[in-house]
């Protein structure tokens, strides 16, 4: 599993702290998934996809979208 760089793109200037807080998850849960060090299930990443505005498939793309 390869970094996210496109979430870390789309955090900008806000803390993993404060970008996991909007998300409603846990700031060491969403650090995890930003470096890929961690899967997402199906049900939360179309949730958090809903959030963010973006294509729920992101989360499972090995490529880099940013």
């Amino acid at each position: 599993m390869s970094q996210r760089t496109w979430l870390r793109e789309l955090r900008g200037t806000r803390t993993q702290r404060e970008f996991a807080e909007e998300l409603e998850i846990d700031r060491t849960y969403y650090c995890q998934l930003e470096k890929g060090k961690r899967g997402i299930s199906v049900a939360l990443a179309r949730e958090l996809a809903e959030k963010l505005n973006i294509p729920w498939t992101y989360f499972f793309d090995d490529s880099d979208l940013g």
